[in-house]
């Protein structure tokens, strides 16, 4: 389990995050939802070392994060950036592989990892093709697999959705419920209320930098804690399969 404990962001006189406190747990799916500006990349960046907390602590299975050399947290955590690009004129098994050198394995173990992260993402069709050519939903999907490709205890993923299509969107949703299953630890900022419902094990709802609720799917989204951190109004249904869907129909 990550846990961060009144972990605190301050960027010149902006407080971006204020005395947080949560976890993310192995085996489960924990969105991180909010409106624009709400805090969200910054946490996961936060937990992934990326930008240096203020204040706080962070633990990964109750090893205080600071304690932990830099190859052994790239080995644990994987993170996937919002609209992350490809600057090397590199296939995309080349690519892929660079996700693998944080876990020394050999090379047989390499390939498998590779074809198992481009099997997932549906890119194997991909393999052979410049990397940096690719369209941007295709990118989205072959940086997913290079994380993977390192097969980390937990992937932090900041809007992994926004480049794909319909179709990839629900089959990337159901691989993160998937690689949950086999115990890593998944934390993803979603937009889409729909889709996180459909997801998420747990849920941290943020607003202005503070969590101001977390919990499970019904605890969490309620038409007031959604009015609370939106601004808008929305009506919630079921689908045919029971999945909740939430459509916003007004500003309040």
């Amino acid at each position: 389990m990550i846990e961060f404990k009144d972990l605190s962001l301050k960027i010149g006189e902006h407080h971006i995050l204020n005395h947080l406190c949560g976890a993310i747990p192995k085996g489960k799916v924990t969105v991180i939802l909010g409106a624009n500006g709400a805090g969200k990349s910054s946490l996961l960046k936060s937990i992934a070392s990326i930008i240096k907390p203020s204040v706080g602590e962070i633990y990964i299975d109750k090893t205080p994060i600071t304690a932990i050399k830099p190859n052994e947290r790239a080995r644990k955590i994987g993170f996937l950036e919002q609209n992350g690009d490809i600057h090397w004129d590199v296939n995309v098994s080349t690519l892929v592989e660079m996700g693998c050198l944080v876990n020394g394995n050999n090379t047989q173990s390499n390939s498998e990892a590779i074809y198992d992260a481009l099997t997932i993402t549906d890119t194997l069709h991909l393999k052979d093709k410049i990397a940096s050519k690719l369209s941007g939903g295709e990118k989205s999907r072959v940086l997913l697999a290079r994380v993977l490709a390192g097969k980390p205890e937990y992937i932090l993923a900041d809007e992994p959705l926004a480049a794909l299509d319909p179709a990839h969107q629900l089959d990337t949703l159901a691989n993160f419920r998937d690689i949950a299953a086999r115990g890593v630890g998944i934390a993803i900022v979603l937009h889409d209320l729909t889709y996180a419902a459909r997801i998420a094990d747990e849920i941290i709802m943020m607003k202005n930098g503070i969590i101001i609720q977390k919990g499970n799917i019904n605890s969490v989204l309620t038409p007031q804690i959604i009015e609370e951190t939106y601004g808008v109004r929305v009506k919630i249904t079921e689908s045919d399969n029971g999945f909740k869907i939430i459509t916003p129909f007004s500003r309040i």
